[in-house]
């Protein structure tokens, strides 16, 4: 497929890129400190969750810090054209990826308000 831009709007284009590393804002101190305060990952209930997307079974695993249930990550995994694989595959990698492997830590759940609606 063919994309033709006008030769007017390519050159403004091109030049509001060359503007993009000139803008001249110093980064502060601490604005990659979320890089090393990943301490709280040591610490995280991790939980698959898988979704059919166009055919397809794709596994993410979510860890979610038990202290503070609104402080988690969500990871994409892998793919799998069977539920069943797919489950499977989850449950296992839930336990690879998790610290406490027999499940003890528990989310609680109840901060969270989601309506029915």
């Amino acid at each position: 497929m063919n994309v033709h831009i006008a030769p007017c709007l390519y050159e403004q284009l091109y030049y509001q890129l060359e503007e993009l590393d000139r803008t001249d804002v110093a980064a502060a101190y601490g604005d990659m400190d979320f890089i090393q305060r990943d301490n709280w990952l040591i610490d995280t209930v991790v939980i698959e969750n898988i979704v059919y997307q166009r055919g397809i079974w794709i596994i993410y695993l979510v860890f979610v810090d038990y202290h503070d249930p609104f402080r988690l990550i969500r990871r994409r995994i892998s793919r799998y054209y069977s539920r069943r694989t797919a489950e499977v595959h989850g449950a296992y990698m839930r336990r690879l990826a998790a610290k406490d492997a027999r499940g003890t830590l528990t989310l609680d759940t109840d901060g969270f308000f989601l309506p029915e609606n």
